[in-house]
C-alpha cells in the first residue's frame, strides 16, 4: 500500500491533516498526475460524518460556501510602540502643548485671585460685617475655581482620546497597505509574551497577563516592525 498525505495548516480554524490511501501501481500514478490540477477534492468522513469537499475559493483553501468555512492568513502586531511614536508626531505634541500653557495661565490667574481675597480676609476683623463679605466672595471664587478645574481635566482628557483615536486610525490604515501587500486576511493585536510587565500589584501584573491572549506564535507573524517601516517610524 502506498499513501499520498496532504497537510492543511488552517490558521483560526487549526490543522487538520488528510491521508489519501490508493493501490500501489502505475496505473494509479499515471492516473493521479492526469487528473492534477484538479477543482476540489472530496474526502470521505469517518464513521457517520458526511464527505468533505475542499475547494479554493477567492484564493483561499474552503471546505463549504461559508466564509467562516476557510483557511485565513494571519498577522499580528504590537500596538503599544507604534501608538506611542504616533503620539509624538510634532503636530500632536503642539496641540498638548498650547492645552497645557492655556490651562497653566488660567491656573496662575485664579491662585492669585484666591490669594488676594484670603490675604484681604486676613486683615479684617472676624466679626466685622466686611469680613463675612470677603469671605463670602473668597468662597464663591473657590468654587468658581473647582468648577474651572474639572473643566480643565476634562478638555484634556478629551484632547487626549481625540489623538489616541487619530493615531490608532493612522495605525489600522498602515495595517491595512502592509496586509494587503504581504497578503494577509487577518491581523490581531498582541503583546510579545517576553515583554516585560512592569507591575507594582498583583492587579496590574493580572492585567497584564489578560493583555496576552496569544501564548505563543510561529516566527514571521510579527508585523509590527513593517507597520512601523509604512509609519516612516523607527524599528524597536
Amino acid at each position: 500500500m502506498r499513501s499520498l498525505t496532504i497537510a492543511l495548516v488552517a490558521g483560526l480554524c487549526g490543522a487538520a491533516a488528510v491521508s489519501l490511501v490508493a493501490p500501489s501501481s502505475p496505473t494509479f500514478a499515471r492516473n493521479a498526475a492526469e487528473s492534477l490540477p484538479a477543482d476540489s477534492i472530496a474526502l470521505q468522513g469517518t464513521h457517520d460524518a458526511s464527505p468533505l469537499t475542499l475547494r479554493q475559493v477567492e484564493g483561499r483553501l474552503a471546505w463549504s460556501d461559508r466564509a467562516s468555512d476557510r483557511v485565513y492568513s494571519q498577522g499580528v502586531v504590537h500596538l503599544s510602540p507604534i501608538m506611542n511614536a504616533l503620539m509624538e508626531q510634532p503636530e500632536l505634541v503642539a496641540e498638548r502643548e498650547a492645552l497645557k500653557n492655556e490651562l497653566a495661565a488660567a491656573e496662575k490667574t485664579y491662585q492669585e485671585e484666591l490669594a488676594g481675597l484670603r490675604e484681604r480676609g486676613e486683615r479684617l476683623n472676624q466679626e466685622s460685617p466686611a469680613f463675612r463679605g470677603a469671605y463670602e466672595q473668597y468662597m464663591t471664587a473657590t468654587d468658581r475655581y473647582r468648577a474651572w478645574q474639572e473643566e480643565a481635566v476634562q478638555r484634556s482628557g478629551k484632547l487626549d482620546a481625540s489623538h489616541l483615536e487619530r493615531v490608532y486610525r493612522q495605525l489600522l490604515d498602515a495595517i491595512d497597505r502592509v496586509a494587503a501587500r504581504e497578503q494577509i486576511d487577518l491581523v490581531h493585536r498582541f503583546v510579545p509574551r517576553d515583554e516585560p510587565f512592569g507591575a507594582e500589584n498583583p492587579q496590574q501584573a493580572m492585567n497584564a497577563i489578560r493583555l496576552r491572549p496569544l501564548l505563543r506564535i510561529p516566527s514571521g507573524l510579527d508585523l509590527t516592525e513593517q507597520v512601523m517601516a509604512e509609519l516612516g517610524l523607527r524599528p524597536r
